[in-house]
């Protein structure tokens, strides 16, 4: 580490950024493979959520059913390697985290399993509603993370390039209150998704698409950043329940959906009830509720008090007792709820090795794109963070294995300069008539009225006239704090993120999936059997339309 004044370098192999379950899995591996690695977060990011994963591991289910699963829902658009890959190291996964020490929930000898929304069997094995958290404790007290610096409460800016591969980043230390750079021969991007772009959503507001404006700030090619699914099933009252979530795999096992008139709703959308897609199930609900068929607060009624009391209290328990903690006892009475939204789909384009387009850049997690296409297996989330994780971890370390630190060390000084001093100008810069926060507020709201579970051309097309107009702000906006001036950087981060998703819901004109245009309601297999790829371009942005890769089309 070298420093001088309020600035100060580090130097890596790897640097990963994100500190959720993908970012400790692949710096872990990372490590295991001789690479000196640094962790940096600036949150707590939305890994404590995962209760479980998908594996094949039940007697009737195989690795190519679950891969049958994933392109269905997924409605033909996945990257059919990345799924393989999963599906079938899922099972060697169930293995390896038994001999970390983490307990599955067990009926005797079996696996005590949930079926998602979308699986054909029982598929998600769990501990209890905790999974990622027993994962995490049980990693963090390995020799292997011992031996990672971990650096909290930083936030990322931008990725340093020099125009062709990664030479490292910089970012601003809200210990030390000050600028910070990372010279690394490689970064693994597990900075999360975007749902905090919405106000109304399961996830923390850091999670705010910052991880996807640093990858394609940095070249890197984005693929089908239209899709965002909404967890059908997020309570709207009481108030300190906002926010919070039913799992939807209670649907499966027999939880039911009522609107206002006390009636079975689904049915009249499917003849499977609430045992469809998350994605006709959040359009259904959204359909029942803007029709007048909703619950006192705006959503619609969910009741499980039919499910066998143990499901509730003990497998489900983080949910029963958040409920609980409320006021609301799921065993006795019902609970009201809508779509909010959740996991986003798209992200970085990567390969079955989580390399990006930008060489020495690596992404796992919800900032990669490409693996759920255009609708996501419940379960499936948490089986590609932890599959997936140490896939780019280890591909990092092997490809800093043949860099040496000083042919980067040129390109990563310029960079560093460059940024340095925009950071020193925007402290310096005079008082705007808008805070961070309120252009912030804005933005949001712009993405909860257009980027919602329903959109349409003419909503879009003014969501991003209004966001350009927006745009003018952020280069004379003023910070007196670092609070502030890190809230600038994450404005524009939200801003770029916004305009992707909006310009790829432009171009794709069909509904699928989690994508659905109320000017072009039907899905068009002719047409639009394809990806939509973003990237970065002296114009802002360009785009290119291009068909779905089979596994042969894969390098």
């Amino acid at each position: 580490m070298a420093g001088g004044g309020a600035s100060v370098v580090y130097k890596t192999d790897v640097l990963v950024i994100g500190s959720g379950l993908a970012g400790i899995r692949a710096a872990v591996a990372a490590q295991k493979c001789g690479a000196d690695v640094i962790l940096v977060s600036k949150g707590t990011g939305a890994s404590p959520d995962i209760i479980g994963f998908n594996a094949a591991v039940a007697d009737k289910d195989t690795s190519d059913i679950h891969y049958e699963d994933t392109i269905n829902s997924g409605m033909y658009i996945n990257n059919k390697s990345l799924v393989k890959r999963m599906s079938k190291e899922a099972v060697l996964l169930v293995d390896e985290l038994e001999a970390m020490g983490v307990g599955f929930d067990r009926s005797g000898s079996d696996y005590r399993l949930l079926q998602p929304l979308g699986s054909s069997y029982p598929r998600l094995v769990h501990h209890r509603s905790n999974t990622a958290i027993q994962v995490v404790k049980i990693i963090k007290k390995s020799r292997a993370w011992q031996e990672v610096k971990t650096l909290n409460n930083l936030m990322i800016t931008d990725l340093l390039t020099d125009g062709k591969r990664i030479v490292g980043a910089c970012g601003i230390d809200m210990n030390m209150g000050g600028f910070v750079g990372f010279q690394a021969k490689a970064i693994v991007l597990a900075a999360g998704g975007s749902g905090g772009l919405h106000h109304f959503t399961t996830y923390p507001s850091d999670i705010n698409g910052m991880g996807y404006a640093l990858a394609f700030n940095a070249g890197a090619e984005m693929v089908d950043m239209e899709f965002i699914q909404f967890e059908p099933c997020g309570f709207v009252a009481p108030k300190s329940l906002i926010g919070k979530i039913i799992v939807t795999t209670l649907l499966m096992a027999g939880a039911e959906l009522l609107n206002n008139t006390g009636e079975r709703f689904m049915f009249r959308y499917s003849d499977r009830g609430e045992k469809v897609q998350k994605d006709v199930l959040s359009r259904a609900m959204y359909n029942e509720i803007s029709q007048g068929r909703g619950s006192v607060h705006g959503g619609i009624y969910i009741d499980v008090t039919k499910l066998p009391t143990k499901l509730l209290v003990e497998d489900q328990d983080r949910y029963y007792q958040s409920a609980l903690k409320a006021g609301v006892d799921l065993t006795k009475s019902r609970g009201e709820v809508a779509p909010i939204a959740h996991t986003f789909l798209g992200g970085v384009r990567i390969d079955e090795n989580c390399a990006s387009s930008v060489e020495g850049l690596y992404a796992a997690g919800e900032v990669s794109g490409g693996l759920h296409g255009a609708n996501r297996i419940g379960g499936n989330a948490g089986t590609e963070v932890l599959v997936f994780g140490p896939i780019a971890g280890i591909n990092a370390a092997n490809y800093v294995n043949h860099m040496n630190q000083s042919s980067i060390e040129p390109a990563f000084r310029q960079g560093y300069s460059e940024k340095r001093r925009e950071f020193e100008l925007r402290k310096s810069a005079k008082k705007s008539s808008v805070t961070p926060m309120e252009v912030r507020n804005k933005i949001g709201s712009i993405i909860s009225r257009e980027i919602g579970i329903v959109k349409s051309g003419e909503g879009l097309t003014k969501a991003l006239g209004e966001l350009e107009e927006i745009s003018q702000l952020v280069p004379v906006m003023h910070s007196e704090e670092l609070n502030q001036l890190s809230e600038i950087y994450i404005v524009n981060g939200m801003l770029i993120s916004a305009k992707m998703m909006i310009k790829a819901s432009l171009i794709r004109e069909e509904s699928r999936g989690a994508h659905y245009r109320k000017d072009y309601p039907e899905t068009n297999n002719n047409d639009w059997l394809k990806n939509i790829i973003i990237k970065r371009s002296e114009d802002g942005l360009t785009s290119t339309i291009s068909p779905v890769l089979e596994d042969t089309d894969m390098p």
